[in-house]
């Protein structure tokens, strides 16, 4: 009696058939042939006997049809189609080495059904066999599910293991039209397998269940493991991993060369590899000549794409116009260095409440054609430690409402770009301001630092949205050159440092929250800078300031709150001093120049008095409440008041101005 052996549910077990089993049964039919008890279509002369092996030599495209049950123990098949209502077992494995077609339903006896596809396997019924589905073979060839989630036999009524990727080898699954497989139909990738996932006619094949590298030698995570989403160009498809919140995938290695979308729960990869290559590389994403829908794409609508950090450094590169887009999802890698644009242009957005956290961001590293483009859209947050430039092709970054911050200093430098290798590459990449703005997040205990000019990136005759700065630490722009016209906002505490001359772009508006503050001046020595602004607004304090210009007008109101707004020198204020207020106070200028260290007094002669709205002031109540000016230390010069009407006067004290109404009580304090 011959013996073979195969793994079940993890299992070893010996398959024997029985005793009076031929060493091997086959056929080479010259026609379409009946597989029953009794037809002499066998090459031995003999009638088949179950549980005998089963060898379909060459053929062209010829027909099986199963008249009555049938069960084998290996089955070698060299394309063939299985017809018939009749079902189809086997106890060994199917090794395929030329394009198959099983119409007829499969069975087996709880053990599961195991296929070494080195063609194509197209299972087209909906099938009995309940042990689950093993599946191992060569790279390029597919277990196509014709018959959609019932390919794989009836739904377990529990998760379970349903679904193995066979250990060595490689499985791609294949859908036709749109499927979607159980949740509890978990798959297991066996120790170095590669499980693929294709389709035809551009269909969206979801993965609701769990899929789960193995784990060996006493590792605490699979390494040798690989998910892939396949990509031929007839084989495009929307590859959808959608386990569901509160669960993991957990695989050694992810890579897109199609379509592939993390939809929700967690999705962990944990390559040991640092290398770069299709195989090697933590996460890797390439191939194409220009951005296509279903090739290079790698999207995260809703879940995460997880690399522990205990895992160490690692690579996660794009190339050849490779598409990844973080929609509402995140791409969690704390201690990864992104490489967008590796060999070809690559492009990056996130936007919709997604997020890229990664360690160090290379912008571009390519040696060919564009270094790739950067959109960072609205809701969108780019969360690093520092940005690097390795090539001198040119690069674009985006700014369109999304939001960079930084996410801790693994690095010696403090800065948080520049400073890094291939510094001189940094001049090759283009900041573009679009209608959402550019948004800066300094937090985590870090600052941020900027080296590089923000351009306006809008039509002309249109405005951009800006610079925003928000968090509790300091954002520092340490370049000229911008020319964005949108406004520069500090939201409420904030602080902001320019250490270049004019690093704002002068004729745009600077906006203060309450609390923030904003100083211009150089590294060493500590000398004041020139920067001119056509408006300020706002709350907030002004420092290092004494070759600070404003054009148009001074407004101590952010949105719709008026507040007090400090100068800690005199500088140049020809402008408008627009005034707003209602009755229980308004907006005030406080001058901290005559201080020790700056003895030199603002002159307030070149402010002409607007007041937004006269009448929302109350003309009987204590006047002490309307102080417009504070200076502490002095002040010289008087405000152009002419646009006062309805009884209304500049009252002025040594430290103090106060706008009050005729014939009123005056309350000074």
């Amino acid at each position: 009696m011959k013996c073979s052996t195969t793994f079940v549910c993890g299992c070893m077990m010996a398959v024997c058939a029985p005793s009076w089993a031929a060493d091997y049964t086959w056929m080479s039919s010259p026609a379409d042939a009946l597989w029953n008890t009794t037809s002499l279509n066998w090459n031995s002369g003999e009638a088949w006997v179950d549980g005998n092996n089963a060898i379909f030599g060459s053929s062209s495209s010829k027909t099986v049809t199963l008249d009555g049950n049938r069960t084998a123990a290996d089955i070698t098949v060299n394309g063939y189609t299985f017809n018939g209502s009749s079902t189809l077992s086997w106890t060994g494995t199917m090794t395929v080495s030329g394009t198959t077609t099983i119409n007829a339903p499969l069975a087996d006896s709880g053990n599961g059904l195991r296929f070494a596809p080195n063609a194509h396997v197209f299972v087209s019924g909906s099938n009995l066999h309940t042990g689950g589905t093993y599946v191992g073979g060569a790279d390029d060839k597919a277990f196509a599910l014709y018959a959609g989630d019932t390919s794989f036999g009836p739904v377990p009524s529990q998760p379970q293991t349903n679904i193995v990727v066979t250990s060595g080898k490689y499985a791609t699954f294949y859908a036709s039209a749109n499927t979607e497989l159980n949740a509890n139909r978990h798959i297991f990738i066996e120790d170095g397998a590669w499980c693929g996932f294709a389709g035809q006619g551009r269909p969206t094949f979801r993965i609701k269940g769990e899929i789960h590298g193995e784990i060996l030698n006493g590792q605490s995570w699979p390494t040798t493991t690989h998910v892939k989403s396949h990509y031929r160009s007839d084989w495009p498809a929307h590859i959808v991993l959608d386990p569901g919140e509160g669960h993991t995938n957990d695989v050694g290695m992810l890579s897109s060369l199609g379509w592939l979308d993390i939809a929700s729960g967690v999705t962990k990869v944990t390559s040991p590899a640092m290398d770069i290559g299709d195989g090697r590389a933590l996460v890797y994403v390439g191939g194409g000549g220009e951005y296509q829908d279903y090739r290079a794409r790698l999207t995260i609508s809703g879940g995460e794409l997880y690399a522990p950090p205990e895992m160490g450094f690692r690579r996660f590169h794009t190339e050849k116009y490779a598409r990844v887009e973080v929609i509402g999802g995140k791409i969690n890698m704390p201690k990864v260095e992104y490489l967008n644009a590796l060999d070809g242009p690559s492009m990056l957005t996130i936007s919709d409440g997604g997020e890229l956290i990664c360690r160090e961001f290379r912008i571009s590293q390519t040696r060919t054609g564009d270094g790739g483009v950067v959109n960072l859209n609205s809701g969108g947050r780019l969360t690093v430690s520092t940005f690097r430039m390795d090539s001198d092709y040119p690069a674009v970054m985006n700014f369109n409402g999304g939001i960079i911050s930084r996410q801790n200093n693994d690095f010696a430098e403090s800065e948080f770009i520049g400073e890094r290798q291939q510094n001189n590459y940094w001049g090759h990449v283009q900041c573009k301001i679009l209608a959402g703005g550019a948004i800066f997040e300094p937090r985590n205990g870090y600052n941020v630092f900027w080296k590089l000019p923000l351009k306006s990136g809008v039509a002309e005759g249109e405005t951009d949205g800006g610079l925003t700065v928000r968090g509790e630490n300091i954002f520092v722009l340490q370049v000229a050159g911008s020319d964005y016209n949108g406004p520069t906002r500090l939201e409420p505490g904030a602080r902001m440092q320019c250490r270049m001359a004019n690093a704002l772009p002068s004729g745009t508006t600077l906006q203060m929250g309450t609390g923030t503050t904003i100083g211009f001046n150089a590294w060493d020595p500590y000398e004041d800078l020139a920067q001119t602004v056509a408006r300020v607004e706002g709350c907030g304090r002004i420092f290092r300031n004494s070759l600070f210009a404003v054009t148009e007008a001074v407004a101590p109101v952010f949105g719709g709150v008026y507040g007090t707004l400090t100068f800690e020198k005199a500088c140049s204020l020809n402008c408008d001093y627009e005034i707003t207020g209602d009755a229980n106070g308004c907006s005030c200028i406080c001058l901290e120049s005559g201080s020790n260290g700056y003895p030199t007094k603002q002159d307030i002669s070149g402010l002409t008095l607007k007041v937004a709205n006269l009448s929302a002031l109350d003309k009987m109540a204590p006047k002490s409440r309307y102080k417009i000016l504070d200076a502490p230390y002095g002040y010289v010069g008087k405000f152009d008041e002419s646009c006062l009407s309805g009884g209304w006067r500049v009252l002025y004290t040594d430290k103090a101005v106060y706008l009050s109404c005729k014939g009123s009580a005056i309350i000074l304090r």
